[in-house]
């Protein structure tokens, strides 16, 4: 089970490795999300997560919540019966940490910046 030790704009502190992009969390593991639209959320950004059967996705949408989840990517979630919270960054790496903790399969999508 991983942890967000720290997240500020544009960075986040998970174990020993530091992130200074967009990041995915699918299975314990930190990938570096390469969006497919900037600043939007498109069912191919989900796609791997949707995958791999979570129990709920968490959207980090930002430090100001520029990044906008589309309305096809909820479709598509939806239609897979995976639940979501959209928050903005900050908010939806404590709900991480919190979901994590409590052993649920919780994956997340995370925009560093704006």
């Amino acid at each position: 089970m991983i942890f967000i030790d720290s997240n500020k704009f544009g960075y986040f502190k998970i174990g020993k490795e530091e992130f200074r992009s967009d990041i995915k969390i699918v299975n314990d593991k930190v990938k570096i999300w390469n969006y497919v639209k900037h600043h939007q959320v498109m069912p191919e950004d989900v796609k791997e997560l949707a995958e791999n059967s979570p129990e709920i996705i968490i959207f980090g949408t930002g430090h100001s919540e520029l990044c906008k989840i589309q309305p096809e990517t909820l479709k598509y979630l939806d239609e897979k019966n995976i639940k979501y919270l959209i928050k903005n960054t900050a908010q939806a790496c404590s709900d991480f940490n919190r979901l994590a903790s409590s052993k649920r399969k919780v994956f997340a999508i995370l925009h560093a910046t704006c």
